[in-house]
């Protein structure tokens, strides 16, 4: 697969909305990441 992304197989989200210096999250992680947390009262 040529110039295949992980943004493009859907591995990775692009959050800033920006052409350049953009920040990517791996969902799959930051669900593990957020696992047994709850906001405080």
């Amino acid at each position: 697969m040529e110039g295949c992304r992980v943004a493009d197989l859907n591995i990775v989200r692009e959050i800033t909305g920006k052409q350049r210096d953009r920040i990517y999250i791996y969902d799959q992680y930051a669900s593990i990441l957020d696992e047994g947390t709850q906001p405080l009262p």
